[in-house]
């Protein structure tokens, strides 16, 4: 944050930032310790998942996160968490084509209040996303874009009524079951850790 203000900085150009990004990254070496290969968001091919999977991944964790500890916030006020996902997103995510249909799919539904609200809304950002992608070039054959959860992983979350006459059935999301299936997936408990033992992060 002190960076631009030392350089007397008025912006910050995308270029200006990666660069500083990546000068920070060969001094301090953050990442040493941490694999190169995805875990979690392995694709079947390199092409696959990956980045933008494990960047689905650490959104979901941090609104699980801050709903941990529920706390009514004032009416009215914009959830940070949510906020910080927006506009990352809008500025930093580097597929303008991605980041532009994210905006326009969180300006059709209504801003998250509470942290509960956040988990909801961006589990409904993730699924359209889902659903627009689906047999997409992008799409992982081995891993096909879903309507998350299954009634196979989470059998609770999804309420069925059959129409008597035609016979037509209707699925509703059962959204308290459902938050409580996104905090446990998304739980700290569930989290692959590292290597974090004494010298894992040195070079």
């Amino acid at each position: 944050r002190e960076w631009p203000q030392i350089m007397g900085f008025g912006i910050v150009t995308g270029k200006q930032f990666k660069d500083k990004v990546e000068e920070l990254d060969q001094f301090y070496k953050p990442f040493a310790g941490t694999g190169k290969d995805y875990v979690y968001c392995k694709g079947s091919d390199s092409k696959y998942r990956g980045y933008p999977c494990s960047l689905w991944t650490l959104f979901h964790s941090l609104t699980v996160s801050a709903a941990r500890d529920f706390v009514e916030p004032p009416y009215g006020v914009v959830n940070p968490v949510a906020n910080a996902i927006r506009v990352y997103v809008e500025n930093f995510f580097s597929c303008r084509d991605c980041a532009n249909h994210f905006i326009i799919a969180a300006n059709s539904i209504p801003y998250p209040n509470t942290d509960n609200d956040a988990v909801f809304w961006l589990w409904t950002l993730h699924n359209r996303a889902n659903g627009r992608l689906a047999k997409d070039i992008s799409e992982d054959p081995e891993y096909p874009k879903i309507q998350w959860p299954s009634t196979d992983n989470c059998p609770d979350c999804v309420n069925e009524s059959i129409d008597i006459f035609s016979g037509t059935v209707t699925k509703m999301w059962n959204v308290p079951m459902l938050i409580n299936y996104i905090k446990e997936i998304y739980s700290e408990t569930n989290i692959e850790q590292n290597d974090l033992t004494p010298g894992a992060l040195t070079s």
